[in-house]
């Protein structure tokens, strides 16, 4: 059974406890503190939240104070507990994505087994979190790839890099079409860095088919998936904004997203023992 199928019925069984004992009576289903009494297990059991956010959100749920009465900053640490639960499944996804991505390259080649398997997306997370440069989760991806690129290829610019960005040809009679094409293209990718006009799906599997293909033997589909992973961090993290706008958010996310070497290392050794 893997990781999604088992988080599902897992999902699956708390809503089915919860509707039997709404029905029942034994709970009210218009109650948070009901409810929140049944999801404590649940997250205890199948996530990796850490305990002392379990316990924010469970001070919260048992408390008579109104919502109004507290402060700032109390709920601000309420709503980062929260977005623990929220990211939990979208880290414990990635994870079992790229331990899985593992074992189907060990499974075409007996020699991969040999090599010391590093998780790519845990450097696009940290840059994420560390770099002053960075403007995206989307950009710190774009920056890893560079990085291996230029440590495991060759040396490569972000000039480079935007000569494989595909430029239509109805683009390309534009008028704005004077410009040297490169130009454009390194425009283009400048944009896609400040996360502006950004690449259609299958204008960005047409800009990393063509890197894997004339610069670097990489796996096409894995580096769009990730790519396109990293679009969604991006617009979930965004949401979480918008629903705060509180700039003290950052080091929250910063906390969270740092967790995910933990989710990789967890879900690898759980793999790896049941081998």
């Amino acid at each position: 059974m893997d990781w999604l199928e088992e988080r599902s019925n897992a999902d699956y069984l708390l809503m089915s406890e919860i509707h039997r004992k709404a029905k029942s009576e034994i709970i009210d289903k218009n109650d948070p503190k009901d409810i929140w009494l049944l999801q404590k297990t649940h997250w205890h059991a199948q996530s990796l939240v850490p305990s002392r956010q379990l316990e924010v959100l469970d001070e919260f749920f048992k408390s008579d104070k109104r919502r109004e009465n507290y402060t700032f900053d109390e709920g601000l640490a309420i709503a980062g507990a929260s977005y623990y639960l929220t990211f939990d499944f979208y880290l414990s996804a990635i994870a079992n994505y790229e331990i899985g991505l593992q074992f189907y390259y060990e499974r075409l080649d007996e020699t991969c087994k040999d090599k010391q398997y590093s998780s790519f997306f845990t450097g696009v997370l940290n840059t994420l979190i560390e770099s002053d440069e960075v403007n995206s989760c989307f950009d710190a991806a774009l920056i890893e790839l560079k990085k291996f690129i230029s440590s495991k290829i060759k040396p490569i610019s972000w000039r480079q890099l935007a000569s494989y960005i595909p430029i239509e040809n109805s683009q390309l009679n534009a008028p704005e079409s004077y410009e040297p094409l490169k130009d454009r293209q390194y425009k283009q990718l400048k944009d896609w860095r400040n996360g502006k006009n950004l690449p259609s799906f299958l204008k960005l599997e047409r800009f990393v088919s063509a890197i894997c293909e004339k610069l670097c033997d990489l796996d096409s589909s894995a580096l769009l998936v990730y790519f396109r992973i990293s679009r969604g961090i991006d617009t979930k993290i965004q949401v979480c904004f918008e629903q705060t706008e509180s700039e003290k958010l950052i080091p929250i996310f910063n906390e969270i997203i740092g967790q995910y070497p933990a989710y990789f290392k967890y879900y690898s050794e759980r793999e790896n023992s049941a081998i």
